[in-house]
């Protein structure tokens, strides 16, 4: 992961943008394999974000919470 200082187009109001990646590979080499590592990872990167940010901002993006 890394954050990295960003300005908003609109206002210049401050911000900063985090890229969260991940890396990994297929269990097998077939379009399954390469379709659960893709998966995997989007998990893996939503999980993180949410950890990452607050509560407050999930409300404000509208983030909808699987119970």
């Amino acid at each position: 992961m890394t954050a990295t200082r960003a300005y908003r187009i609109e206002n210049q109001a401050p911000l900063l943008a985090l890229t969260l990646v991940f890396r990994g590979m297929a269990k097998s080499p077939d379009t399954l394999g390469v379709i659960g590592l893709l998966d995997e990872g989007r998990d893996l990167i939503v999980n993180s974000f949410k950890l990452l940010t607050t509560d407050a901002m999930h409300k404000q993006w509208g983030l909808k919470h699987a119970d």
